[in-house]
């Protein structure tokens, strides 16, 4: 991938990933309906779902909103706020809106690996220096298989989960793990290869 923006292609990637998880916890908190907000966290699919019998734990979520439907309408709303930031927006006027959309995700119930994964997004911008040094070089030839990574867990976590829940609920706090870390190594390493390219 030489030669590709690699901050560019990583803020859109970790943007619309942000957007669309955020979106799945705005649908099914809209689908439980104007149910008080249970208190903090919430699980954003309600029941029959119980947390402790499936890998995703019913999308643990955090809100501000006085009722799960206002909080999904709102959830929805900034996912798609996010995506546009993601799609549109470059540099530090990016990093801006991203930043803020992460925090928003946060408030309004958008969960936490997608206000994360939003952050993640903000942290893309171009370095203001070249970087050199092996640990530059080694981060930025990571960079297109943490991408590969992040874009594999994403699309094929939920299908590996319905086919292998109970093998995933095994793993305990491994898939949390994976949804934390895959997004800082996407920008971490994009940083590192916008830097051998500055």
């Amino acid at each position: 991938m030489a030669g590709v923006a690699a901050d560019r292609v990583s803020r859109i990637a970790l943007g619309l990933y942000a957007a669309a998880l955020a979106g799945v916890h705005g649908v099914f908190s809209v689908i439980q309906g104007p149910v008080s907000t249970p208190g903090a966290p919430f699980s954003a699919i309600g029941p029959p779902c119980e947390p402790s019998l499936v890998w995703h734990a019913c999308l643990p979520a955090l809100t501000i909103a006085p009722d799960l439907r206002t909080a999904g309408v709102l959830t929805l709303t900034t996912a798609a706020l996010t995506a546009l930031a993601a799609l549109v927006l470059a540099g530090r006027r990016a990093a801006a809106a991203l930043g803020a959309a992460a925090l928003a995700l946060l408030l309004v119930g958008g969960g936490f690996v997608p206000a994360l994964t939003a952050a993640a997004a903000a942290s893309t911008f171009p370095p203001r220096a070249r970087a050199e040094g092996a640990r530059t070089r080694w981060l930025a030839r990571a960079w297109p298989w943490a991408l590969a990574g992040l874009l594999a867990w994403g699309l094929g976590g939920w299908w590996l989960g319905t086919v292998a829940n109970d093998a995933l609920l095994e793993l305990g706090g491994a898939t949390f793990l994976l949804d934390l870390t895959l997004p800082v190594a996407v920008a971490v390493t994009a940083r590192a290869r916008s830097a051998l390219r500055t």
